[in-house]
């Protein structure tokens, strides 16, 4: 379910969707945030143009397994991004990657040309395996930029992964 506007998303579930993150936040070792969002905070950072709820089944009041993706700005951007997040309830069961082709599928329907994720973990292994099957390209490396908690005392580099969202017949920039 796409929203354009915190005022759409229930209360429940932004709450829910807030704890998911603020956990992932407190694991340490793939945002790079440090300190936990309150949710009003949380509905401002998520919720600032455009994002995409992913339910199983369609009961707006069970908010377990719920999965959410904020994207960036809206066109006349020509790149988008996203911060994906998959409940800890739903991990391990393919739902990241479901999440990822409705990402692309989406970015491409709201009319972007280009996106990009510019700070996946090089540690963060699901991550990095959905990305490279969803045809994305290592386009960078940012060296360094993290200190993640399961990894003390090494700083560890962050990729950079982009992919054209609209690709015309004949074009190979990609291959």
């Amino acid at each position: 379910m796409p929203f354009t506007s915190r005022r759409q998303v229930p209360a429940g579930l932004v709450g829910f969707l807030c704890r998911q993150l603020n956990d992932e936040i407190a694991g340490g070792d793939t945002y790079p945030m440090v300190e936990p969002m309150a949710p009003d905070a949380f509905a401002a950072y998520w919720f600032q143009e455009f994002a995409a709820v992913m339910l199983l089944g369609d009961d707006w009041a069970v908010d377990a397994d719920g999965c959410l993706q904020p994207f960036s700005p809206p066109p006349p951007s020509p790149g988008a991004a996203a911060s994906p997040l998959v409940a800890a309830g739903a991990r391990g069961r393919r739902v990241g990657r479901l999440l990822g082709e409705s990402y692309v599928a989406w970015a491409a329907r709201l009319g972007y040309a280009y996106s990009v994720f510019n700070l996946v973990y090089e540690t963060n292994e699901a991550s990095c395996r959905i990305w490279d099957a969803l045809g994305f390209c290592r386009i960078g490396r940012v060296p360094r930029c993290g200190r993640l908690r399961s990894f003390p005392g090494r700083e560890v580099d962050a990729i950079v992964y982009g992919r054209a969202l609209a690709v015309e017949e004949g074009d190979t920039r990609l291959e």
